[in-house]
């Protein structure tokens, strides 16, 4: 059922969301009807439909949206404002070693991906794949796709558009990995719209994220260093961008990194997928291991049956490091509800947001 804040139309989600610089491109919108398109990483209304209403404004995670009742039902969790409700954090990574090369920090995301696929032909997954230069959705069928796709791509792709593709079709179950702005769009789709086929909704893998890049960087790349092809990109700690392509290594610096940055990115006050059945990121200790929350039952039984079937290795996740997780986390919600721009950032817009009452009360603002 759709709350009251959310029953607007298309007009609105351009003049609120588009129009003011808020849009994240998560492509949720996209797709849903044929007067929304997405070209790169760019998201527009090309015409009006003349609805007051639609999904289109109500699954945007830039509209409304209230943390409380938009999070999955947890079993036996904690509460962390910080970083939301869990039910466990460890570190992990694949024991293949194929995996552990191409994926990123670990493989862990195409471990249980491939995992949860297993030998169901039904059943697919929304990932995010290099179309050259620029980053594209892929549906994924086997774990050929899923290790071709494999890697943390840095950009705010439109992905959530292939999944409104997918839904039409004849498939039983589609898994999906995104980023923190992706997964509340899912929630919001679930929770608040008859969007067609969002029940195939399946595993919602939610990777840990604490800004986006804008395609332009894929630009800047290709004029100032000649290059036709990206393999693989990383962010090192307390460092800008480095990125394999067919003309070598490219580094640049944070101060380059952090003018290709979403100008939406900055009014986003989720850094590690809260509402994800299991977020996946960076130790920032070792890079051949992952920090892994499990949220939800449906993520605690993938993460162990890739286990049990020996795909994914585990290790105890260090006091130190729960407590560096949880200050990254709680300062960029800080920033976001305090409304702290930067001289020469973008302003921050946090009026669209309820967070949880856990997170209320650390942060010390009402819910």
């Amino acid at each position: 059922m759709v709350v009251e804040e959310l029953n607007k139309g298309p007009e609105q989600l351009k003049n609120e969301v588009i129009a003011g610089g808020w849009c994240v491109s998560c492509g949720a919108c996209v797709e849903l009807c044929p007067y929304i398109k997405a070209v790169k990483d760019r998201v527009a209304v090309v015409h009006s439909c003349g609805l007051n209403s639609g999904h289109c404004y109500a699954v945007c995670p830039r509209t409304f949206t209230d943390y409380n009742k938009l999070a999955p039902d947890y079993e036996n969790s904690q509460t962390d404002g910080a970083i939301g409700s869990y039910m466990s954090i460890t570190q992990a990574r694949a024991t293949e070693q194929k995996i552990k090369e191409l994926g990123q920090y670990g493989g862990v995301v195409s471990a249980l991906l491939i995992e949860s696929m297993g030998n169901n032909e039904a059943k697919e997954v929304l990932l995010t794949d290099y179309d050259g230069i620029y980053p594209r959705w892929l549906i994924g069928r086997n774990s050929e796709d899923i290790l071709s796709s494999a890697g943390s791509k840095y950009a705010v792709c439109p992905g959530l558009s292939g999944l409104n593709q997918a839904l039409r079709k004849d498939i039983e179950q589609i898994d999906i990995v995104g980023r923190p702005c992706q997964v509340v769009a899912l929630r919001k789709m679930i929770n608040y719209s008859e969007v067609e086929g969002r029940e195939k909704v399946g595993l919602i893998i939610g990777l840990f994220c604490f800004w986006g890049l804008d395609y332009s960087i894929y630009d800047y790349l290709k004029q100032e260093y000649n290059i036709t092809r990206i393999d693989k990109a990383d962010i090192p700690k307390d460092a800008g961008l480095t990125v394999s392509t067919d003309q070598g290594t490219i580094t640049l610096s944070l101060e380059e990194t952090r003018s290709f940055i979403r100008s939406g990115c900055y009014s986003c006050v989720d850094s590690t997928s809260e509402l994800a059945d299991i977020s996946v990121g960076s130790t920032e200790l070792d890079p051949k291991w992952c920090t892994v929350i499990v949220r939800t039952k449906k993520g605690e039984d993938v993460l162990n049956k890739a286990i049990d079937s020996g795909l994914i290795e585990t290790k105890p996740y260090p006091d130190e490091l729960k407590t560096a997780l949880s200050e990254s986390a709680l300062n960029k919600k800080k920033r976001v509800l305090g409304n702290e721009t930067d001289d020469e950032g973008p302003a921050i817009n946090s009026s669209y947001l309820k967070i949880t009452e856990s997170a209320a009360r650390l942060i010390g603002m009402e819910g």
